[in-house]
Formats: C-alpha cells, sequence, structure tokens
C-alpha cells in the first residue's frame, strides 16, 4: 500500500541536478507509507532517467539510497536534500 504527498504539498519548483529550475508535481510520484520510493519514481522526481541513477549509483555519487532485499529504495527526505544541494545561487558568490 502506498501513501500520497498531502495535497497542501502538491508542487513546488527545484533545481536539477544538471542545473535545470522546474515545477515537480509530489502528488504524481507514489510514496510508501515510510517515505520510499523506488527507482522509477525517484528518477521521476528528480526528472532524470533510471539510467542516471544507476551511474550516479556506480559513481558512487547523486542521492542516498537503501538497498532492501536487492531493491533500491530512496527516502523521499534524502531526495529533497540531494536537490538542495545543487541548488545554485547566482547571487552567492
Amino acid at each position: 500500500m502506498t501513501a500520497q504527498t498531502p495535497p497542501s504539498a502538491v508542487a513546488e519548483e527545484v533545481t536539477t541536478p544538471d542545473g535545470r529550475r522546474v515545477l515537480v508535481r509530489r502528488d504524481s510520484i507514489h510514496v510508501t507509507a515510510s517515505g520510499m520510493v523506488d527507482e522509477e519514481n525517484a528518477a521521476a522526481y528528480l526528472q532524470c532517467s533510471a539510467r542516471s541513477l544507476q551511474r550516479y549509483r556506480q559513481q558512487r555519487r547523486g542521492p542516498c539510497y537503501r538497498v532492501v532485499s536487492g531493491r533500491v529504495w530512496y527516502p523521499l527526505a534524502e531526495l529533497d536534500e540531494y536537490l538542495r544541494l545543487c541548488s545554485v545561487d547566482p547571487l552567492d558568490s
């Protein structure tokens, strides 16, 4: 069973790892009751491909993840933190 993000936090503007600013609809991904998303939903949330996430793991970069019974899971809070860390403030020198 999955739980959806509350409607009060439906969308937010984020900066993707490649520097694009996009609007993310948080209600369009499936989040488990424990706040985890699978690789496919993590890729949708970050607006990249699942292959990119696989490459990030091989290169030991990208968002933190967990492996449970051979499946890769990403805590939604870690994806948010990863996006926050990838943000670039143009006024910050």
